[in-house]
């Protein structure tokens, strides 16, 4: 399995300070190193969350799926950092056609 974070996610929300909702997020990955500009570094970190960590619990919701990680992540300055401990990702099965 893996995982799918839109880039409008990343972009408009975990990285928009002016977000009402994401504005704290955001906030919290710049100051780690993290960056609008290259989104898809977080991008990778968040994909990676799920599959090094045990996953705590999942629940469907309006959003997708939410899930929740309790553990550290890797950031850009190199700290280990301890995001807000639930995310909203897609599951990707790769069994499945997309086509």
């Amino acid at each position: 399995m893996s995982w799918e974070v839109s880039e409008r996610k990343i972009r408009a929300y975990l990285l928009n300070i002016n977000h009402r909702v994401g504005g704290p997020k955001a906030r919290f990955f710049l100051a780690r190193g993290f960056a609008e500009g290259a989104w898809q570094v977080l991008d990778e970190a968040l994909r990676r969350h799920p599959v090094d960590n045990p996953i705590e619990s999942e629940e469907q919701t309006n959003y997708g799926l939410k899930v929740v990680v309790r553990c550290q992540i890797q950031t850009p300055d190199g700290r280990l950092s301890s995001p807000s401990r639930e995310s909203s990702a897609p599951r990707i099965d790769p069994s499945k056609s997309f086509c």
